[in-house]
């Protein structure tokens, strides 16, 4: 696991594999551009495809405003995989849908690392 501090067009390496909520993003954006100015919170990225586990709205409002984001690198094994809904990809699902732009719709799946490990880097 690794954190890196992501700025410019690192951050359009990154790949989604969920499509993105445009109501969430002005709450997201919103939130995080007028009231703080930054992005604060970490997002979550395995480390060997670039896939975003966690964080389709930071990045994409760090995309929209310029802005550096934290990201954390993890081995796709550290973390569980949950859904939130009916779907039930498997991870290679998940790498294959960012992999082949195939993304799947928004809170589909939701990934989780202990929270402490989580804590330490924000």
């Amino acid at each position: 696991m690794r954190v890196a501090m992501l700025k410019g067009s690192e951050i359009f390496i990154l790949r989604p594999h969920e499509r993105i909520r445009l109501s969430n993003l002005a709450k997201v954006g919103l939130e995080m551009i007028v009231r703080r100015g930054i992005i604060e919170k970490p997002i979550l990225v395995e480390k060997n495809h670039f896939v975003i586990l966690d964080g389709h709205h930071r990045v994409t409002v760090a995309k929209l405003f310029g802005l550096p984001l934290k990201a954390i690198f993890v081995d796709y094994d550290e973390v569980e995989l949950a859904y939130w809904g009916k779907m039930r990809p498997s991870k290679r699902d998940v790498v294959e849908a960012a992999l082949e732009g195939r993304l799947f719709p928004p809170k589909t799946t939701k990934h989780v690392i202990k929270e402490e490990v989580f804590a330490q880097f924000q």
